[in-house]
């Protein structure tokens, strides 16, 4: 995006673009001409036609220069006060007509901050979340902790913005807010300093119900963690540090000693492997590969079968580690290293304890990349016969794993030693090898 900064900057400098001036208290104040942000734009002018036509220039001359395309149609053209010819200009530039108020990443533009209406979001969420649960037979504990935490959560990326109205903050209990005895009093006015800690003391008109006890407990939980220190100016905290101060290393930190559980990265984002391939390994650890019963999960009716043996019912871990057309590549896999094991039930499993293995140096590079090759292999052979209508073929599959094997890994393992290796593989699987070398 630097290049079209810098034609934005020479388009103003020209006087073709004339931005717009932000006044400070005894100043000129700054101009600005545009923001860019990881993914939009936003360029300021005046409500001009020809300004209309310098800036449709100017990105023209952008896309000519980078390689890359504007979608005008996902563009939009706002006006700052009154505009009689707004159609107009959004012609001119080929784009739709927004309005005020608007919304940009969930934070609403043009809108007052103070107006209730800013967070009807937020509690139509609030509200979606609680008609979920209320389907569920969840215990008293469960609700307490997702009301800690998913229900905490959902009003801070707003909050760290704008400031919150104190009726808002208020309507998260709206029964208890009801018969609350001072509707307008402030925050501190429910603080009592005394004793070590101090203590919350929200006060209400009148005893409650039977069933209203679970709200004032659920209210009360809310904001037993929070401590009030009347005489200091609010701030933001990151609890987690002693100075208070948010850094990115620390979190990294702190999340990096929370990983519970191995995973075999190293070997799936494998140099020798290609990008596509080290995905697929990434997504078949997790289990998010589309296989047939994931589908089903999604609500597709459908029969399913494993597309390689018409025996199982497929999922990854069985397609790829017990189905009986895979298990001929497997076993000849281990013959040919001299392996003897027992695979265990998951994909990700088999990856983690993939590298225990002691072999020499030069088949340890070969040995890391056959499980991909042959994940991928028994993958595309699926594919092949559930998108091509294809026949299953053992031959094709142990081509296409010995043909992968040799491209993968020529490169960084010594060629002499990765033929004598292939060609015993090729031998194994009766592949012929005058095609391969």
């Amino acid at each position: 995006m630097e290049a079209l900064s810098r034609l934005i900057h020479r388009a103003v400098g020209g006087g073709f673009l004339l931005g717009c001036r932000v006044n400070e208290r005894g100043g000129d104040g700054a101009l600005v001409s545009h923001l860019l942000f990881v993914d939009d734009t936003l360029v300021f002018c005046e409500a001009s036609e020809d300004q209309m036509v310098y800036l449709s220039w100017l990105l023209m001359w952008f896309e000519a220069i980078s390689g890359l395309r504007i979608n005008l149609d996902k563009s939009e053209i706002f006006s700052v006060g009154r505009v009689e010819n707004l159609e107009a200009l959004a012609l001119e530039a080929s784009c739709k007509v927004g309005k005020l108020s608007s919304s940009y990443l969930g934070i609403p533009l043009g809108a007052n901050h103070k107006s209730i209406a800013v967070w009807d979001g937020v509690e139509e969420r609030f509200w979606k979340r609680l008609a979920l649960w209320k389907r569920q037979f969840i215990s008293k504990g469960g609700r307490i902790t997702l009301i800690r935490s998913p229900l905490s959560s959902m009003p801070i990326y707003l909050m760290s913005l704008l400031r919150m109205p104190r009726v808002v903050s208020l309507s998260s209990f709206p029964s208890l807010y009801a018969f609350a005895s001072s509707k307008e009093a402030w925050v501190e006015e429910f603080w009592d300093p005394s004793g070590e800690e101090g203590v919350w003391c929200p006060r209400f008109s009148r005893p409650f119900n039977d069933w209203e006890v679970e709200k004032v407990e659920r209210l009360l939980l809310t904001i037993q963690g929070v401590r009030l220190i009347p005489l200091v100016e609010d701030r933001m905290l990151w609890k987690e540090t002693s100075n208070g101060i948010f850094s990115v290393k620390f979190i990294y930190n702190d999340l990096s000693s929370r990983r519970v559980g191995l995973f075999p990265h190293g070997l799936i984002w494998s140099p020798s492997v290609p990008t596509k391939v080290s995905f697929f390994a990434w997504e078949a650890s997790w289990g998010k590969v589309l296989t047939l019963d994931q589908l089903k999960k999604r609500g597709r009716a459908l029969a399913n079968r494993c597309f390689l043996c018409c025996e199982e019912e497929e999922s990854i871990d069985h397609i790829l580690m017990h189905c009986s057309k895979a298990r001929v590549l497997w076993e000849l896999l281990f013959a040919l290293f001299g392996v003897t094991w027992v695979l265990p039930f998951s994909v990700r499993d088999t990856l983690i304890e993939w590298r225990g293995f002691i072999l020499g140096k030069k088949r340890r590079k070969v040995w890391k990349a056959t499980p991909l090759c042959l994940f991928w292999a028994v993958w595309m052979e699926r594919n092949r016969i559930a998108f091509d209508n294809e026949d299953f073929s053992i031959q094709r599959l142990k081509n296409s794993f010995v043909c992968n094997l040799w491209l993968w890994t020529k490169l960084v393992v010594n060629e002499g030693a990765l033929r004598c290796l292939l060609y015993t593989l090729c031998m194994l699987l009766g592949l012929p090898q005058g095609a391969l070398f």
